[in-house]
């Protein structure tokens, strides 16, 4: 998913693909009216597809589902919000899809939905808040047994593993570097189908740490990625199939990547470039249907 401009404003957009990087269906657009921030989760047989509707009064998280065949299913509005809604993030993984978002209250909180295959939903819930704190900028990911949510707060870059119902499995939550005077933002997760990786914007450095399945931090220091960032640079965390692999833009402009293995010793190669330069380019977002997620449908 996009964002798309070709209508004059922007709009989310979509296009599937199939497992040799083919066009299985043209280009579409998930919804006719303004939209932002689009991103997208895989799950058996369909995709979650969530932005923020930018043509209500006040900003809120809406969402469709994609079948592989194409078909697009709109569902009712996540939020009739009261408070502006932005960042939203969604994963699969037990059964449902887990969705967040920031809403911009008094102080920034995440609020949650549970969106199931069939389009129900359960929620919306408070996640992460607090009454003098932000606790914003939101991310997931997920397997067969639980998701991994992380987001910002308070120079920290705080996570929690969610159990089958939507609740935190950690509480309080963890952090994965103590509160300092640091920047820390823009968390991105990824899960191998049972441990799980976090890279954030660390005070225009780039970080990672890997966290097992009883939610242990297998790194201290974090591991450094990069230290010549952009200012509140995002970065993208996935699974290969082998290692997990973060993608970023770094100061030049040069859009790199890394390769970083689930388990043992970190040592890392030069990253690999994968675009020269891309400024014309902005928030791109994939998701793929992981095998256990494939099992678990048949």
């Amino acid at each position: 998913v996009w964002n798309d401009s070709r209508l004059g404003e922007l709009h989310p957009a979509a296009r599937l693909f199939d497992r040799q990087g083919a066009a299985s269906r043209p280009a579409t657009l998930i919804a006719t009216l303004r939209g932002t921030q689009a991103t997208v989760a895989g799950g058996p047989g369909q995709f979650l597809g969530a932005w923020i509707d930018q043509s209500v009064p006040v900003p809120a998280v809406r969402a469709v589902l994609i079948r592989d065949d194409g078909t697009v299913l709109t569902l009712p509005l996540i939020t009739t919000a009261t408070f502006v809604n932005t960042s939203p993030a969604a994963a699969y993984g037990p059964g449902d899809y887990l969705l967040l978002w920031t809403e911009e209250r008094a102080t920034r909180d995440v609020y949650a939905a549970l969106v199931g295959p069939d389009g129900g939903m359960r929620g919306p819930f408070p996640f992460a808040t607090s009454p003098s704190d932000d606790e914003w900028s939101p991310a997931v990911a997920g397997n067969a047994k639980q998701w991994l949510a992380a987001w910002s707060a308070v120079a920290q870059i705080r996570f929690t593993r969610v159990g089958l119902d939507g609740g935190q499995l950690d509480w309080p939550p963890r952090a994965v570097a103590a509160a300092s005077g640091a920047a820390r933002f823009y968390p991105s997760v990824a899960t191998n189908g049972t441990d799980f990786l976090i890279a954030w914007f660390d005070d225009y450095q780039l970080a990672a740490v890997r966290v097992l399945a009883d939610g242990t931090v297998l790194d201290a220091p974090p591991i450094l990625l990069d230290n010549t960032l952009r200012p509140g640079q995002r970065c993208q965390a996935a699974w290969s199939g082998g290692q997990f692999v973060v993608s970023w833009q770094r100061e030049t402009g040069d859009v790199v990547s890394q390769l970083i293995p689930a388990a043992g010793p970190v040592v890392l190669a030069p990253p690999r470039l994968l675009m020269s330069n891309s400024g014309v380019h902005d928030h791109p977002r994939i998701a793929l249907v992981e095998a256990w997620a494939l099992e678990r449908s048949v």
